[in-house]
């Protein structure tokens, strides 16, 4: 910038990178904001219809397919592929990764039979380019796989994923990530099969393979103990399964944080498969440490839901949810289960302001988890119970 000044494509390219690298860490917000200035330099400088511009679409499209924000995400992946045929024509390298982007959006939006589509575009571009054996080529049999495997169609999930496995061992050998993510998917498909034995062999490989890579302490470390955990889970060896969901939470919380989104997922699971055995097993340490920082907040979707009627919006904090209340060791997913379509009485709280609610039957909210630290959970705790005594005095 010293240099060049603010309009130049090194400066956009820094401005890219640094995007690349808040994507990763999961800070959407500074990422879109320098793939955004990085964009915004090269239209400036080559117009709408050049490669570089064309990958900062690219590059937002992914942050909001990160988000879940999958309309704007395939908004800017179309630009992207736009740019690309335009510039390139059909058989290259970068439409057919758009194509493949535009498959992932259709896959996470369940529009599967799209997704397949797209997935299957990218495929033959890249078998025409590089032949069976290229990395690109299994990354699109490992995509279309995932597609059969959410349809049910494992018998040919299992054919897509072994071909990208095939490929990734002949190229990378057996000790690199990719092989270990085609185990992983492969061991999936085998634990929906109900073929626990199978399901477990291919995970177990691969935790070798990414502890050997990345050792203990890796999100895909974690990934494999979680999978791990939920194959004993479905055998009904819940100490084992406890005792690998646990582990995938410890990892987590060194490595994201506990303001994380996949920390706060994880620990729900784990506290829901704790709930459901607990006369089973003692109470985990780590699990407990966990819920000392963690509080439940429920957000209101949108539409005509009958918590905008009765004035909510936004999210709340929950602190009581029928017979389920803030200070409680069992998980309130789990209970919300149990009172599907029933009566229940609700009480949360949003910007220190307590309210009750009462529904008849459904409410038109997402419940989650949210890490708030031990104290913030204590002061939210105090609020509650000083509400308690305040409202039992005034009955």
């Amino acid at each position: 910038k010293k240099i060049f000044g603010e309009e130049h494509p090194d400066v956009a390219r820094s401005y890219n990178n640094i995007g690349s690298v808040y994507d990763s860490q999961g800070d959407y917000s500074r990422a879109l904001e320098y793939h955004t200035k990085a964009l915004g330099i090269r239209k400036k400088i080559f117009g709408e219809e050049h490669p570089d511009v064309a990958r900062s679409y690219n590059n937002i499209g992914s942050v909001y397919d990160s988000q879940g924000d999958y309309s704007r995400a395939l908004e800017y992946h179309t630009k992207a592929l736009g740019i690309r045929k335009k510039i390139f024509g059909e058989e290259h390298p970068d439409v057919a990764m758009s194509y493949d982007n535009i498959g992932c959006i259709y896959y996470f939006k369940g529009d599967y039979s799209r997704a397949l589509e797209y997935h299957t575009k990218s495929l033959e571009i890249q078998k025409k380019i590089f032949g069976e054996e290229h990395p690109d080529v299994a990354r699109s049999y490992n995509n279309i796989g995932s597609v059969y495997d959410s349809q049910g169609d494992y018998s040919r999930a299992l054919e897509y994923h072994t071909k990208a496995l095939g490929i990734r061992k002949k190229i990378f050998g057996e000790e690199h990530p990719d092989v270990a993510a085609s185990y992983n998917n492969i061991g999936s498909v085998y634990l929906k099969q109900g073929d626990y034995s199978r399901a477990l062999e291919y995970h177990t490989k691969a935790l070798g393979i990414r502890k050997k890579i990345f050792g203990e302490e890796h999100p895909n470390v974690a990934t494999s103990y979680f999978a791990i955990g939920g194959i004993y889970f479905a055998q009904g060896d819940y100490a084992r399964a406890i005792e690998n969901l646990i582990k995938s939470l410890e990892i987590l919380r060194k490595v994201l944080g506990e303001e994380h989104p996949d920390y706060g997922t994880v620990f729900i699971i784990s506290h829901r498969f704790y709930d459901l055995v607990k006369n089973k097993i003692a109470y985990p340490q780590e699990l407990e440490k966990a819920l000392a920082a963690m509080a439940y907040t429920l957000t209101c979707i949108d539409g005509d839901t009958p918590a905008k009627q009765q004035g909510m919006s936004g999210e709340y904090f929950v602190l009581k949810f029928e017979d389920w209340t803030i200070k409680a060791e069992t998980s309130l997913p789990n209970r919300d289960n149990e009172l599907r379509g029933k009566p229940k009485t609700i009480v949360v709280m949003k910007d220190g302001v307590i309210s009750e609610h009462f529904f008849e039957s459904a409410i038109g909210v997402q419940i989650s988890c949210k890490y708030v630290g031990r104290e913030e959970k204590q002061r939210i705790i105090e609020a509650y119970e000083k509400w308690e005594k305040i409202r039992s005095a005034e009955k």
